[in-house]
């Protein structure tokens, strides 16, 4: 195998394990969230970025529909900041 694909192979699956750590962090604050224990609304929508960052991995966008049906609920705030965004990712 060429040393450059071998190379490209080594980064993608980095890539993959650090996808799987950031989404099982994320998976923890968004219950964190849901079940009341962050309530911070700077530290909600830093999570809500984060989330968007990875939206092409379909269990982000899980995540994305639970938090983003929790926050139009219970942080009216935060969802009239972006109500369009929230109409189309939940």
């Amino acid at each position: 195998m060429n040393p450059a694909h071998e190379k490209l192979q080594d980064l993608l699956a980095q890539r993959n394990t650090l996808t799987d750590q950031i989404w099982l962090q994320c998976d923890k604050l968004v219950t964190a969230v849901l079940e009341g224990k962050i309530t911070e609304e700077t530290v909600i929508q830093d999570i809500m970025d984060v989330i968007m960052d990875f939206y092409e991995d379909e269990r982000f966008r899980l995540l994305d529909s639970r938090l983003c049906r929790y926050v139009y609920k219970h942080f009216p705030k935060i969802a009239s900041t972006c109500p369009n965004m929230l109409r189309l990712r939940c």
